[in-house]
């Protein structure tokens, strides 16, 4: 029996919970999007130029550390160490993501530890990340790296 309750009550929990779902599938993408990032370290880490391809808009857009942008290719070639160089660890921290409609931005900061010629060294960077989601997939149409300038004593 469909009475006047219902027809009063059944409309207010669909008020209340479009809103409730549409958090849940937001917090599920930017987690998603978070999950992504931690791949594109790992990638860069491991020189997995395949799996950046697959991370990386064909459209992309980089600012490097250095204030130069780059294209998707040179970005992917950029990763390979140079002779001498091993790659010991990329990884990220702090990570946080924020999705603006169809876009999730991502904060992050990342520590790249090589070691050449028998030294290890690290160097660190704020990074981000614009993701948009393209034939279904999340990709990253910006990325841009800070070089975080060590402070001098004195």
């Amino acid at each position: 029996m469909f009475t006047l309750m219902h027809s009063i009550i059944i409309p207010i929990i669909l008020f209340v919970g479009l809103p409730v779902a549409h958090a849940y599938q937001q917090k599920t993408a930017e987690q998603e999007v978070i999950a992504l990032d931690h791949t594109w370290a790992q990638a860069v880490a491991r020189d997995d130029s395949a799996t950046l391809q697959r991370l990386f808009a064909k459209d992309i857009v980089v600012i490097a550390s250095n204030g130069t942008t780059r294209t998707k290719g040179q970005e992917i070639a950029d990763i390979h160490p140079p002779p001498g160089v091993v790659t010991e660890t990329f990884d990220i921290e702090n990570v946080t993501a924020h999705a603006y409609g169809d876009a999730i931005v991502v904060t992050g900061k990342a520590t790249l530890r090589v070691k050449s010629q028998g030294k290890t060294g690290s160097t660190q960077f704020l990074y981000t990340h614009v993701y948009v989601k393209k034939s279904g997939h999340w990709q990253i149409v910006l990325h841009q790296m800070t070089h975080i300038m060590k402070q001098s004593s004195g």
